[in-house]
């Protein structure tokens, strides 16, 4: 009796241990499968981290360019209003 007994816990405990190895197997490729997902994320925002770098510095550039250019026109613009300056003095002399 002490012999079927053990021997049915004997059947028991090998169960249990083939369905927690086949679990710790199935775990083990889970656990690849998302540390080659988090790898592929951590390179993904890597990559997202140097777009948005590159973004800054051609938004930077752009911005100067056009500061650039805004402030030549500006001294264009200045320029023009100082010749129609000298030309309202200028008539107001002979008047």
């Amino acid at each position: 009796m002490i012999d079927t007994e053990f021997g049915n816990i004997w059947i028991k405990l090998k169960k249990a241990i083939e369905k927690l190895q086949k679990e710790n197997v199935r775990l083990k490729k889970q656990i690849k499968v998302l540390k080659t997902k988090n790898k592929e994320q951590q390179q993904e925002i890597e990559n997202l981290k140097q777009e948005i770098n590159a973004v800054k510095i051609a938004t930077e550039k752009i911005n100067e360019e056009q500061r650039e250019e805004l402030k030549k026109i500006i001294d264009l613009y200045i320029c023009e209003i100082d010749e129609c300056i000298a030309l309202i003095q200028d008539e107001q002399r002979k008047v």
